[in-house]
């Protein structure tokens, strides 16, 4: 039966002219795959072919999405874990493909129902299609709608969902619920509320569930911030941490604490439990009889190493129940049990543990209760100890393609994937190197760590550069040797390292430190720096905080900075600066960079050696741009820049000497970079998505 399988489809082939000399379709190479996979069992044969469709012919988007399926397929027959990879593809980047998108969604469902056995019972893993932090009967969940940035009440049984505030909004002034919590009776609902309009900023507020009135505050922090309420299991108290907002972004001076604080549900009385070294997620969980919380809390002197401790709710004290060299954060504490379970990296990759506590302290080694875990940021367990949990998936791809410029015609056919998940694409001066960021799995700082990588377009080679800086932002230096970034530095061990700029040199690797980043935020996420030609000086950009919603009055600057003697000379100040478009000319004699004002955006350029400034390009879609790149050609007199908005993606070229920008792309929503001579793009598609889990049968196994 086989051997007529293969006669009957390779006769089909021959029929749709798949000869050798003949150009092959992507149909024609989908039949092909077919036969591989069913006809000969050849499975990874198969999934060469299927991929290939999936890259070569992506525009047949029914398909491309129909081949990456097939790839699923495949890995499952062949028990790879790239199955769901391929799978999340589909969902991710077809969803306009109904039919095969579903499929894929059926297929991760039966997927990630994985069972961990120990004995006759094991921990039970399943992805939900919602999202929430559940109540103890399991009916409800509540979330923040991200729509409206309320607090909103799912019912699961009904299938119903309801807002419980009304006053959120996502726009400037932004109002915003966060991390909402069911008391254990499903009565009320506390959350954090963060206004920027207010005195407090941040403030502690609770809500009937069913909507009988209106919000109440509990608590003003008075400028803390706030993280992680939980209510204690008679209702009549929330125990929630409080700290400074600097510690939001890597900030943390020596001296900052966080305190865990108790507060009176009936007259918003607060108590100080504990207070220790800030730590990243401030998750909390009562203990069943309420005598304690437990918590993390980074080891002092170490930026990164954690543990967990309880705290006792009258005030006697606190003392750790998890002490590790590894990194240990809290997955709460499993109702009506003795277990607290915690998520750790202590056997070279991240499982969830639990140890037994009684009497406030821990009772034997800590148990592995399921493995390979990877980011997990915990919203609370159901009455049957059941944990939901969200896990963030970062998937982005990178080519390099062949680009016309005069066509606007891209070669996706032959573009070269870069490995990994990457992002940030920047091309040298010359064109002929490619830096970009590659995104690491789960760190011990909770995040996803992008490191700095180059690829030589003429061999293929890619470099690792900097393996310890995290890397924000990046510029090459005009003489293309090197390329500055912002940058934290994950081997710097102390608390009140909070990012810098850095030169690393692309052909020792050698890291030169060239200025710390100032504690404000502002210049980690909007800082763009680029050396100059002799490399004695650095231009750089700092964003205006006021575009950002932050502090108003705070302006954007340019600024060129002498680095041997440290003085600075500023060139320009806005309070609506974007640092993301900032650019220096190859010749060093005009800048580039992007204002908001109330008429619209502007792109607008500056002669270095007068320091006038005039507009380039005016955008009124500019301050709706999710990514953008900006670079010029090798002579300096023209520049180009890539806008993607939700739209899409449009490819520009300006004139220095004035004129109206000639528009010379526009093509599906991606991230890019034109090459100086503008014979290459590289681009990366995919995005960031969460999937929301919830593990099962906790109790039984450690029952046992």
């Amino acid at each position: 039966m086989k051997l007529i399988r293969s006669v009957l489809l390779a006769a089909v082939l021959t029929l749709l002219g798949t000869a050798p000399t003949v150009a092959q379709t992507g149909h024609d190479l989908f039949q092909q795959a077919l036969v591989k996979e069913r006809a000969d069992g050849d499975l990874r044969g198969a999934i060469a072919i299927y991929e290939r469709i999936a890259q070569e012919f992506a525009a047949d988007r029914a398909l491309a999405a129909k081949a990456l399926v097939q790839t699923g397929r495949c890995h499952e027959k062949l028990g790879n874990e790239d199955a769901q990879r391929a799978y999340w593809r589909v969902v991710q980047e077809y969803p306009d493909q109904t039919d095969m998108a579903q499929e894929a969604r059926m297929r991760l469902s039966a997927l990630q129902r994985v069972v961990v056995r120990e004995g006759p019972s094991g921990v039970v893993v399943r992805e939900v299609p919602y999202e929430g932090r559940p109540s103890f009967d399991g009916r409800h969940v509540v979330y923040t709608d991200w729509t409206t940035f309320d607090i909103a009440i799912r019912d699961m049984r009904a299938d119903t969902t309801r807002r419980l505030t009304t006053t959120g909004s996502p726009g400037e002034q932004m109002q915003l619920g966060m991390d909402p919590a069911l008391s254990p009776d499903g009565r009320y609902v506390a959350y954090e509320w963060h206004d920027p309009t207010s005195q407090s900023y941040f403030d502690l507020r609770i809500v009937p569930a069913d909507g009988s009135g209106p919000p109440r505050v509990l608590y003003d922090t008075s400028g803390f911030y706030m993280m992680g309420p939980t209510w204690s299991w008679d209702g009549k108290h929330i125990a929630i941490a409080r700290y400074p907002t600097s510690t939001l972004y890597h900030t943390i001076t020596d001296d900052a604490r966080t305190d865990l604080i108790w507060v009176s549900v009936d007259d918003g009385s607060v108590r100080v439990l504990n207070s220790y070294a800030p730590s990243g997620y401030q998750g909390l969980s009562h203990s069943p009889d309420d005598r304690y919380v437990v918590h993390e809390v980074y080891v002092e002197g170490d930026s990164v190493q954690s543990d967990i401790f309880v705290t006792a709710t009258d005030g006697s004290g606190s003392r750790p129940i998890v002490e590790h060299p590894a990194t240990d954060r809290l997955l709460g504490w499993i109702p009506g049990t003795e277990w607290v379970l915690f998520l750790s990296d202590r056997a070279n990759m991240w499982g969830a543990w639990a140890v037994r506590v009684v009497g406030g302290h821990a009772r034997g080694e800590p148990r592995l209760v399921h493995a390979g875990m990877g980011h997990t940021i915990p919203k609370g367990f159901n009455g049957a100890g059941d944990l939901h949990y969200l896990v963030p998936v970062r998937w982005f791809r990178t080519y390099v393609a062949a680009f016309d410029a005069v066509t606007g015609e891209v070669d996706t056919a032959s573009a070269q994937l870069l490995p990994g998940s990457t992002t940030a694409p920047e091309w040298s001066p010359d064109g002929l190197h490619l830096a970009f960021r590659a995104e690491e799995s789960y760190s011990r700082l909770g995040t996803y760590p992008r490191r700095l990588r180059t690829l030589d377009i003429t061999t293929g080679e890619i470099r690792p550069l900097a393996a310890h800086l995290d890397v924000s932002g990046m510029r090459w230096s005009l003489d293309g040797e090197s390329i500055v970034v912002s940058a934290f530095d994950e081997s710097a061990k102390t608390r009140n390292h909070h990012g810098g700029v850095y030169r690393v040199d692309v052909n020792t690797g050698d890291v030169q430190f060239l200025i710390e980043l100032p504690r404000d935020p502002g210049w980690w996420y909007g800082h763009t720096g680029v050396l100059t030609t002799d490399g004695g000086s650095l231009f750089y950009a700092r964003q205006g905080l006021e575009s950002q919603g932050e502090t108003k009055g705070t302006d954007g600057v340019i600024v060129r900075r002498d680095l041997l003697s440290g003085t600075e000379l500023e060139l320009y100040r806005h309070p609506n600066l974007l640092a993301r478009f900032f650019s220096v000319s190859p010749t060093e004699q005009y800048l580039v960079f992007a204002v908001m004002e109330d008429e619209g955006a502007r792109l607008m350029i500056m002669d270095v050696a007068t320091r006038s400034v005039r507009e380039l390009a005016r955008s009124d879609d500019l301050s709706n741009v999710e990514r953008v790149s900006v670079s010029w050609t090798s002579d300096g007199q023209h520049v180009m820049y890539l806008l993607t908005d939700k739209s899409g993606s449009t490819f520009w070229r300006a004139s220095v000497a004035g004129g109206d920008p000639e528009q010379l792309l526009r093509s599906f929503p991606f991230q890019g970079a034109i090459s100086s001579d503008g014979s290459h793009l590289a681009y990366t598609v995919g995005q960031a998505s969460d999937r929301h889990m919830v593990m099962e049968n906790l109790k039984a196994v450690l029952e046992r």
